[in-house]
């Protein structure tokens, strides 16, 4: 189980997840309400690894964008998108434009509602959240 706590009766952030981790003890100052996720119901990150990896090249070598993306490799985006300790090292599920356009490159297409990877997920559609 992976949790989540909001200071509002919704789990979705403004940007339309909700990231979760592990660690219930390190999200106490986070909000009163919290939330769990199974991360069985969710696609690995690793398994979108080449997909993003070769979209994200694709996206830099185009000179129209509809997104601010910072100018990376693919290889050093797909680590923002699998970050090791999501509580300290969310930026890429953070900043609105990168998100969006993980959700309508690669999530979306796939039907993709959750993701997850070591200790984390990120979690697109709020019945998979569960009320604790």
């Amino acid at each position: 189980m992976l949790y989540r706590r909001t200071h509002t009766e919704n789990p979705m952030s403004r940007s339309g997840h909700a990231m979760f981790t592990e660690y219930a003890d390190r999200i106490g100052s986070y909000g009163k309400n919290l939330w769990g996720f199974d991360e069985v119901n969710a696609t690995n990150i690793e398994d979108l690894k080449g997909a993003i990896i070769d979209a994200w090249e694709k996206e830099m070598a185009s000179e129209e964008s509809d997104y601010d993306l910072p100018k990376i490799s693919g290889e050093e985006a797909y680590t923002c998108f699998d970050p090791s300790d999501i509580v300290m090292s969310a930026e890429a599920y953070d900043d609105e434009d990168v998100s969006a356009w993980l959700w309508d490159t690669i999530l979306d297409p796939e039907e993709i509602m959750a993701v997850y990877g070591e200790g984390w997920a990120i979690v697109y559609d709020e019945e998979l959240i569960n009320a604790l």
